[in-house]
Parts: C-alpha cells; structure tokens; sequence
C-alpha cells in the first residue's frame, strides 16, 4: 500500500498484563531502577502467566519486547504496539512510542 492509498481506521486495545514487575518502572537494559529483564525470572509458574497475558497485546508501561536493541530515553509511559494491530506490517517486530519522551522505536 502506498501513501496515496488509505486504509480503513483501526481500533488499538490496550491489554493487561498479569504479573509484569515492571509496571512504573523506565525500561532500562542493564536493570537501572529495578527493571528486569523480559526472561530473567527462574519462576516457572510466574513466567507462564505473564507470557500468557503479553501474546500479541498492546500496552502501555511494563515490560517491553524490542526485537533488537533498547531504545534509549524510555520512560514509565512507553506504548507497545505489536506488529500486526490494525493491518499494521512492523515487519514481524514491534513499535515502542514513549508518551513523555517523543522516543520512537521499531524494529523487525
């Protein structure tokens, strides 16, 4: 699809995440202000019922999924859009827009 074509609008829906430890925190690679890291946990149990609340749902804060590497200057407020919302092609990956910051970031 090209720009002078358009799309019918879609409805993004924010999901919950059951468990997420990093709700409030700024997403940090190297675990500043008690951020951890997506597949850190040795708690089977506690990892099963977070990866069942995150399998393709938008959110806003938390933990995020960058396909490769952490963007720099995300705060709390960042937004994940996962690839394929709304007919939205991240080329497999997804987009981390941060609401305080202006920080936007995606990758495939």
């Amino acid at each position: 699809m090209g720009w002078h074509e358009s799309a019918p609008e879609a409805t993004v829906w924010l999901g919950e995440r059951t468990g997420d430890p990093n709700t409030g925190i700024a997403p940090s690679e190297d675990g500043a202000g008690g951020y951890v890291a997506a597949w850190s946990s040795d708690d089977d149990e506690e990892l099963k019922t977070f990866w069942a609340s995150i399998d393709g749902t938008s959110h806003l804060g938390g933990t995020i999924m960058p396909c490769q590497g952490m963007p720099t200057g995300l705060t709390p407020y960042v937004f994940e859009l996962e690839d394929g919302v709304g007919g939205i092609n991240l080329g497999g990956g997804n987009a981390q827009i941060d609401l305080e910051s202006d920080v936007f970031d995606w990758a495939q």
